[in-house]
């Protein structure tokens, strides 16, 4: 049974990204018309633009296998893109359908987040200059001096007490 609340939470807009890899062999000039296909797919819809990124070719962290026309394609690089809008939920489902179909698209993945730029950026380090201090260059392993006042024979009785057989 669908409530007066599930139907307001539906009306609501919210934002969403799509973040999706377009396939490799789609010449360079093309890229911006097969994302042109996603953003139309989109604004069909009613999706209001918020921000986007242009899809860059780059090298995947593992390959991925595409089913198209009966075989499967092992992909290993891909354009990378996303773009984030507005949209009321009661469209989303379509949208996803809709990417679904496009054959130029390896994967995607679309979700809900914030209109703020949630992009992590890391921020320069501040150290107190009372606090630095230099390192001491590290001595080769047949350098190392004992700071623990043994000679080397007796560390080497303390280590076969220690060692079970």
């Amino acid at each position: 049974m669908v409530t007066a609340t599930d139907k307001e939470e539906k009306d609501i807009s919210r934002i969403y990204e799509v973040g999706y890899l377009l396939s490799a062999d789609i010449a360079e000039e093309k890229v911006a018309e097969e994302t042109g296909k996603i953003r139309t797919i989109i604004e069909k819809e009613g999706g209001l633009p918020i921000s986007d990124e242009f899809p860059k070719l780059r090298q995947l962290a593992y390959t991925l296998i595409k089913r198209l026309g009966g075989k499967n394609l092992k992909v290993t690089s891909a354009y990378f893109g996303w773009y984030k809008f507005e949209l009321s939920s009661d469209f989303i489902g379509k949208i996803k359908s809709e990417l679904e179909k496009l054959s130029s698209i390896v994967r995607f993945l679309l979700i809900k987040t914030a209109r703020e730029n949630t992009m992590y950026v890391p921020r320069p380090v501040y150290r107190r200059p009372e606090l630095m201090h230099k390192k001491e260059p590290t001595k080769p392993a047949h350098e190392v001096t004992h700071t623990t006042g043994m000679t080397d024979a007796e560390l080497d009785k303390t280590i076969a007490d220690l060692v079970v057989e």
